[in-house]
């Protein structure tokens, strides 16, 4: 924590850095700034807690019986389908894999090709 001497002089330093004209107008653009910065961290916090709120709302309405195990299980085969596809292209073998083994194989996959282009472009 600064103490009020420290302020002072910070004060008369940039007193003489930008004179007594252009100060004023620093500190309302300062002022602007922080403003603005807080505005978009609340909003920031707004949306993660109706993120948050959103999904211990579906929690709930899924162990009360609604349709939500339907829409769980039309999302887990857009996953498979999905995984499916990007192993296909990486001419990854899918069968008698998990959708974890299949994702870490395409994470292991995509690793290596980053590496060798990137040291492709370092030799370069």
């Amino acid at each position: 924590m600064l103490g009020w001497q420290e302020v002072i002089l910070i004060f008369v330093i940039l007193l003489f850095v930008f004179g007594p004209t252009k100060l004023p107008k620093i500190a309302r653009e300062l002022g602007k700034a922080m403003r603005e910065f807080n505005k978009a961290t609340s909003g920031i916090k707004k949306e993660l807690n109706r993120i948050s709120s959103d999904s211990l709302e579906n929690v709930r309405s899924s162990s009360t019986g609604s349709s939500q195990p339907f829409l769980k299980a039309a999302d887990a085969w857009k996953i498979d389908k999905n995984l499916s596809d990007i192993a296909k292209k990486l001419n990854l073998s899918t069968e008698g894999k998990t959708n974890e083994n299949i994702a870490e194989e395409i994470i292991e996959r995509i690793n290596k090709r980053e590496k060798a282009s990137n040291s492709t472009i370092v030799k370069r």
